[in-house]
């Protein structure tokens, strides 16, 4: 009887010496001790047994800690997920065809800016345990480097890019505009599209690259009133991200010269510069050949019906080296700028000399004699 008690007794102690065993000489490693995460997106938090042990008979269990343990993750040896908190479910999992080889890393699917936090993987047969931090990073939108110009009728980008790259296919995105009516641009939320009537047909985003976090509008065939100040903003579940940018509409023409008259006693010609289609108003400036100003009178400007600018400028001009003047327009706040050149020949200013103007009288003091003695001999004829 003794010696089969002592038989029965040496067959329990085994399994639990090598259980013994392998706790002493295995332990739980990861191979970061941090693991950065941005929201949507799915991460695995690394927890391995070195040396490897099977441990797909035992219970696994992650824990985020905190005030409260939260059970995140718990496998028993009947292969299910219990007693898991409800914010994770449906977001874990292990990989159980890796168990075998002391693998217990967690897979934490669509990742939320509240998952950050410390977080603990343990095997209770073996009392070890490791811990490891997920860190979210809040994405934020890249400022914009500027404000937008544009012309009238053109297609310009709005930029608006999330940082960190992450994927923004199934979020809310909102363009808006802040300064006045209409207010709601375009919105996405969970792949549906709300546009304002007066840009149906001419906004789209980048659906391709949403992925990659580019939420641009495309804005075609830029009308005046698109000019102003927009908004875009990005919405999580807990935290929303958002920028402003200005965008500037111009309308642009080229200017015209014309000669409008010359001073026949010193050789002055006339300039008149005149451009139409301008918005918004823009300055006028007169130059000379070699890229110096010239002195002009005040500029007249006239702003039209359809809120587009007329300005014209007149300026007297002499005989100069090269005889070229240039007219220039420019808008500045739009970065626009348009000039016509004008070449005059030396004939044209050249003033009437003495002796011209002499033989001119002469000619018609002879005209006038000639007319005079032909009058007086077509009376003596009637008589």
């Amino acid at each position: 009887m003794m010696k089969g008690h002592k038989c029965i007794t040496t067959f329990i102690l085994i399994p639990l010496t090598l259980i013994q065993l392998s706790a002493g000489l295995s332990s739980l490693n990861s191979q970061a001790k941090q693991v950065v995460a941005i929201p949507r997106e799915d991460v695995t938090l690394p927890c391995h047994m070195e040396p490897p042990v099977d441990v797909s008979n035992m219970n696994v269990v992650w824990q985020k800690n905190g005030p409260s343990n939260i059970s995140v993750c718990s496998w028993p040896e009947k292969g299910q997920l219990v007693n898991q908190h409800q914010s994770y479910v449906g977001r874990t999992s292990l990989l159980t065809d890796k168990l075998k080889n002391g693998n217990v890393s967690m897979t934490l699917k669509e990742v939320k800016l509240s998952d950050g936090g410390k977080y603990t993987c343990s095997v209770p047969e073996l009392h070890i345990e490791m811990s490891v931090d997920l860190i979210i990073v809040h994405p934020h939108i890249v400022e914009p480097s500027g404000p937008i110009v544009a012309l009238r009728g053109d297609s310009i980008t709005l930029p608006c890019q999330l940082e960190p790259k992450m994927k923004a296919s199934d979020i809310t995105v909102e363009w808006s505009k802040t300064d006045k009516q209409p207010g709601l641009v375009y919105r996405r939320h969970k792949g549906v599209d709300k546009i304002n009537e007066s840009y149906k047909g001419r906004t789209s985003l980048f659906l391709d690259e949403l992925k990659q976090g580019n939420i641009s509008l495309n804005l075609f065939n830029v009308t005046q009133s698109d000019e102003g100040k927009y908004k875009c903003k990005c919405a999580f579940d807990e935290y929303s991200t958002e920028i402003s940018l200005d965008v500037h509409v111009g309308a642009v023409s080229s200017p015209v010269i014309t000669i409008t008259g010359r001073n026949t006693t010193t050789g002055e010609v006339f300039l008149q510069c005149e451009s139409k289609g301008w918005y918004p108003e823009p300055e006028v400036l007169w130059l000379d050949g070699e890229g110096k100003l010239l002195p002009a009178g005040p500029t007249e400007t006239v702003r039209g019906p359809d809120d587009l600018y007329t300005v014209s400028s007149r300026v007297t001009v002499e005989k100069r080296h090269s005889n070229s003047f240039t007219c220039r327009v420019q808008q500045k706040n739009i970065n626009q700028t348009r000039e016509t050149h004008i070449h005059i020949t030396d004939d044209f200013f050249m003033a009437p000399s003495n002796c011209a103007v002499s033989v001119t009288f002469s000619v018609v003091l002879s005209l006038m004699f000639i007319i005079a003695v032909a009058f007086s001999v077509w009376k003596w004829r009637q008589r």
